[in-house]
């Protein structure tokens, strides 16, 4: 039977009764079952197909029904439709309970159905399908309040509850239960929003599925939370997905998390403001390069997924974590087909994300096949524990970028850079990088920037000393230092297979500089020191065959042995500041300066040219032949040379003064030149050159008084002194004293050799006398030649 109610304003109190009915119209009228607990009952209320329906509100007309509770069915009732139509401008208002009343043993899915644009409420009461073959979909729009009220669906499949248009709201402590999935605009063309607003509400569902071919929006705020199976956000083709976790306590539990799917569809997900995803795996994917890129952004927020957070697909996402978000995964892979491929980006000094993965697993994965890009910048931190692998796939980049004070990449295992495919890796700017053993192949890492460093450590899994970096040992692999940036590792090896390090203002501490193991043919290896130099801070000894080149300084430190094995191009300056530093060929340095307790050992080869200081260090040159100094070069300082010294440029004793020794003979050439300076008449104010093997002099002798000091009559300088013979002189027109005019005063300098006593040897010495010089006479220099005497 059809019954139809129409009027204004009318209060049906009579409306209380078991009414066996198949359809209900009201039209232009507003109804209400009057008096608490009082239901209205539709028992014969079923359609056997899903077209039509068996409560109509409003006909074209505004209308509402009001009442405490509907009971919808009977126990006979064997297909299968129930449900209502609300027109536009109507509303149907439950305030206590929807019951559907299921017969026993029904094989056919019940359905509970709201078509229209109208409004359905239910204020504080249930509604609920016991059976676990019934579902709930809203078609045509309009909108379902559940404001304080309970809906409780139990259909066991995918699928069992469909918001295909319009609003489905949960608000002030309503909660949602059901046992299959909810769709949300899973049609074509269609349109809808859920949204839980408040800590009191809550929803359990399997699958929610947001925008699968339509638009679907999910928000939760204020502390609402679900618990699903899995969300996806996005997933059939055509389809757009948008979820809003947001504020402090709002929570989605337990859930898989899939952002964007693999058929096309576009999905975005946001947690911000103090939301909270604990979820146990996390996806953001696309395979449909003609859609946007599926986003997933942590603002504020905190993500705990107990399994790979994994941004890849032909049009990967995009992933940013951001003003202190906080995400901990198992691992994180990043991959993608397109240029670019998947991103993760996280940023923000308080911005903290890290994995789990022990070190029998990848942890971190950039392009493990294909394309990814992976950025923490301004002060964010990654820690990740297990190894990471920056690209992977063969013709394929992976990208990591660390920038910014602050930043830092903290990994526990061990890092392959350029696993297959082209690494690119740029750390910059003050960030940091923390490994342990770490291998560059097939691809470019660049450390820049004051206060910028890469430290590779013994990790808890290795043994000691396995903090290892190797650069060019299966593939081409270039690494740069520059501008103040600090490397420091266990050994630094470069391989033959074209392995590169390029120092430019660049800091290295190590157990030692080395070559790698030699797997590939190519026998390039190669460390290119630019114009700002290299310092190496090295504990250990170790060889390095490879070129040498470039313009800038070297700087040994450390109490290690490094010996440079292999060719020398390099033409910048050259400064020893402890240990050894060693060469097997010869060098093209333009000055060499050797401090305290530091030993420079040529290993045979003289150098080609340039400057050679000794300050308090050791120099040790060609057995048998000593050091070569060819004109326009010069040694000078405080120190040794071991080998002997032949001048043919200048040396020039001490460090203004000081008292360098010759181990060997010392021979000064006709372009030679010796420079004295005096400051003083104690021993350690003026220079002294000590010769413990033979002397062969010419060239040129430079004595300079410095410092103020004004020499007196008497006062006698032994500046060099000669363990063996003598043999030569120094050219009388080749003499020269500055710094002091003795003319003024009446003196004269007179410069001699003498034997040393009883004792092997000969002291040169410089004296100052007074003389009464003929007219137009200067001051005077006289050169006498080896006389018996004693000091």
């Amino acid at each position: 039977a059809v019954v139809a109610l129409s009027g204004t304003a009318n209060t049906a109190t009579d409306l209380g009764q078991n009414w066996n009915i198949s359809t209900l119209n009201i039209a232009n009228s507003n109804y209400t079952v009057a008096g608490v607990g009082r239901s209205l009952k539709l028992t014969n209320f079923w359609r056997s197909n899903f077209a039509g329906n068996a409560l109509n509100l409003g006909a074209n007309l505004s209308a509402s029904l009001t009442m405490d509770s509907l009971i919808l069915g009977n126990s006979s009732a064997s297909n299968n439709t129930m449900g209502w139509l609300l027109n536009a401008g109507s509303s149907l208002t439950v305030s206590s309970r929807i019951t559907e009343v299921v017969p026993p043993g029904a094989l056919n899915r019940f359905l509970l159905e709201k078509r229209g644009t109208g409004s359905l409420t239910l204020t504080g009461g249930t509604a609920t399908t016991p059976s676990q073959i019934l579902r709930y979909r809203q078609l045509d729009g309009g909108s379902t309040t559940l404001n304080g009220g309970s809906l409780f669906v139990n259909g066991s499949e995918q699928g069992a509850m469909t918001i295909q248009n319009g609003t489905f709201t949960l608000q002030n402590g309503a909660v949602f239960r059901a046992n299959g999935g909810v769709n949300i605009a899973n049609g074509v063309g269609t349109s809808a929003t859920l949204t839980l607003d408040d800590a009191t509400s809550s929803w359990t569902s399997g699958t929610l599925s947001v925008g699968e071919r339509g638009t679907g929006t999910f928000n939760l705020t204020n502390g609402a939370s679900i618990s699903a199976t899995s969300v996806l956000v996005g997933n059939g083709t055509g389809g757009s997905g948008a979820v809003t976790v947001s504020g402090a306590g709002t929570i989605i539990r337990d859930a898989q998390i899939y952002v964007g799917g693999f058929s096309g569809a576009t999905g975005a997900l946001l947690v911000e403001k103090g939301g909270r995803i604990d979820g146990s795996y996390l996806l953001v994917s696309s395979n449909a390069t003609s859609v946007p890129r599926p986003t997933a952004t942590f603002d504020d927020a905190t993500i705990n997924i107990g399994g790979d957070i994994v941004v890849e697909g032909g049009n990967a996402g995009i992933v940013t974590a951001r003003n202190g978000a906080q995400v901990r995964g198992v691992g994180l892979q990043i991959d993608g087909f397109e240029p670019g491929g998947g991103s993760v980006t996280i940023t923000g000094a308080t911005t903290r994300w890290s994995t789990s993965n022990n070190f029998n697993a990848d942890s971190v994965l950039v392009g493990k096949f294909r394309h990814g890009t992976l950025t923490v910048s301004d002060g964010a931190v990654l820690t990740t524990n297990g190894s990471a692998r920056i690209a992977g796939g063969a013709g394929f980049t992976g990208t990591v970028l660390l920038t910014g004070p602050g930043s830092k990449w903290e990994m526990n295992g061990l890092l392959t850079i350029g696993a297959g495919g082209n690494a690119v890796m740029n750390v910059a700017d003050g960030a940091t990088l923390k490994s342990s053993h770490a291998s560059l192949d097939r691809g470019t890492v660049s450390i820049t920037g004051a206060n910028t460093s890469w430290t590779l450590s013994t990790g808890s899994f290795l043994p000691d000393n396995a903090a290892e970096l190797s650069v060019g040992v299966f593939a081409n692999g270039t690494l740069t230092i520059a501008d103040g940036a600090t490397v420091s590792a266990g050994a630094v090896k470069i391989g033959n297979a074209q392995g590169k390090i390029i120092a430019d203002g660049a800091i290295m501490n190590t157990t030692g500089l080395a070559d790698g193991v030699n797997f590939a043919t190519n026998t390039s290896r190669i460390l290119e020191i630019r114009s700002g130099g290299l310092r190496i801070n090295q504990r250990g000894d170790s060889v390095f065959s490879g070129v040498v080149t470039g313009n800038g300084a070297l700087t040994k430190a450390g109490v290690g042995s490094l010996t440079l094995s292999g060719v020398q191009s390099r033409t910048g300056a050259t400064d020893i500041e402890g240990g050894t530093l060693a060469f097997g060929q010869s060098s093209a340095s333009t000055a060499y300066t050797v401090f305290s307790g530091a030993t420079l050992n040529f290993g045979g080869f003289a150098p080609v040219a340039g400057a050679t200081i000794v300050n308090n260090g050791t120099i040790i040159g060609l057995p048998g032949g000593g050091l070569q100094i060819g004109p326009g070069g010069s040694a000078g300082g405080s120190g040794s040379f071991g080998g002997g010294l032949t001048n043919g440029g200048a040396v020039s004793p001490g460090n203004s003064p000081g008292t360098l020794t010759i181990q060997g003979d010392y021979t000064q050439t006709a372009t030679g030149a010796l420079n004295i300076e005096i400051g003083g008449t104690g021993l350690s104010e003026f220079d002294q050159l000590l010769v413990t093997g033979n002397a062969t002099l010419d060239g040129f002798l430079n004595i300079s008084f410095v410092g103020g000091y004004e020499p007196l009559s008497g006062g006698v300088w032994d500046f060099m002194r000669i363990g063996g013979d003598l043999s030569g002189f120094f050219d009388p027109m080749n003499i020269s004293i500055s710094g002091f005019n003795l003319e003024q005063r009446g003196l004269a300098a007179q410069v001699q050799a003498r034997q040393n006593g009883s004792a092997p040897g000969y002291v040169y010495s410089l004296a100052v006398v007074t003389v009464v010089p003929e007219e137009g006479a200067g001051w005077l220099v006289l050169l006498a030649a080896p006389v018996a005497g004693t000091l």
